[in-house]
């Protein structure tokens, strides 16, 4: 997370889901909300 800014799940909430986090920072540079993006992973499109 603290590499990328973003946080990537696979498979950690259900055996057929991925997730991605991040943080939604203010002006300042604060972080002042999150967002979370879960997926089955049949449905997720990975670019390779």
């Amino acid at each position: 997370m603290r590499r990328s800014g973003v946080a990537v799940g696979d498979r950690r909430i259900t055996s057929d889901a991925l997730s991605v986090a991040a943080p939604v920072r203010g002006p300042d540079g604060a972080v002042s909300a999150a967002v979370s993006v879960v997926v089955r992973q049949a449905d997720a499109r990975v670019p390779s």
